[in-house]
């Protein structure tokens, strides 16, 4: 009976929507049966009567149970009215009662949780999707770069465990990049000797490792090491200026007179 109704009121007009959306509603709040709100909010979106079917969306997410085309749905709404923290706020406390098969919720709430950086949510639920298509194709690399901006020593253990799990060379040099920045030699040796004869070849078809390499060969007192390096860098990358400067100036200050009037 209801299921007739609801599809009488939806064949027509937005105007016969909306007047199922307030019958249904007047149903919902004397008989208190959920699927009624269900339908009164969907009958108001049919309508197009976004301040009726946001309200009515999410009164229906407050309850349980856990209901992801409301979730979805409210937050939708917010999001074509540029309201970027309020959908968020909305999806984050559905946190708890969303479960692992409710995949369309996970992924806007990792996606939004990215673009508003809060990453420290966007981790933890990409976390528990792990084993899930979401956590399959979730964005590590972004996650990444957004922690890095405000976390960096964080964003490098990101990377290294991303580079474990995918073997992406990527991650590899960005984190080991961090650690030769910070002066980190002791890690920054650990890393290196974590490469398999395979991962090494691989990253040393990329110049900026290769610098990277040298500068970390030089803060540990190999300078010929760190030459060879840079060496190898100039061949694959012959017409980079800085590799070029960065060549001239190793020279210079390891006093190598000879090699530099080459």
């Amino acid at each position: 009976q209801w299921q007739d109704l609801y599809a009488l009121f939806q064949a027509d007009s937005a105007a016969q929507a909306l007047e199922g959306s307030r019958f249904f509603e007047q149903q919902y709040r004397q008989l208190n049966q959920i699927f009624l709100l269900d339908q009164a909010a969907k009958l108001a979106d049919d309508a197009g009567d976004d301040d009726r079917a946001l309200r009515l969306y999410t009164e229906r997410v407050r309850l349980t149970p856990f209901s992801q085309s409301a979730a979805l749905r409210a937050a939708i709404i917010h999001l074509r009215r540029d309201q970027a923290d309020q959908a968020y706020t909305l999806l984050s406390s559905q946190q708890k009662q969303a479960g692992q098969d409710a995949e369309p919720y996970w992924t806007l709430f990792i996606n939004l949780a990215l673009d508003l950086a809060h990453t420290d949510a966007a981790e933890q639920a990409i976390r528990k999707m792990e084993s899930t298509t979401v956590g399959k194709r979730a964005d590590w690399p972004r996650l990444i770069v957004e922690v890095r901006s405000t976390h960096p020593a964080r964003a490098a253990e990101l990377a290294l465990e991303l580079w474990r799990r995918r073997n992406d060379t990527q991650q590899f040099i960005d984190a080991f990049e961090y650690y030769v920045d910070q002066s980190r030699s002791a890690m920054a040796k650990r890393l290196l000797a974590e490469l398999s004869p395979e991962s090494r070849l691989k990253l040393e078809q990329n110049p900026h490792f290769l610098l990277l390499r040298a500068r970390h060969s030089q803060a540990t007192r190999q300078p010929d090491a760190a030459w060879l390096d840079l060496q190898k860098a100039r061949h694959l990358q012959p017409e980079s200026d800085d590799t070029l400067v960065t060549m001239i100036w190793f020279l210079v200050n390891q006093h190598r007179h000879a090699e530099l009037q080459t």
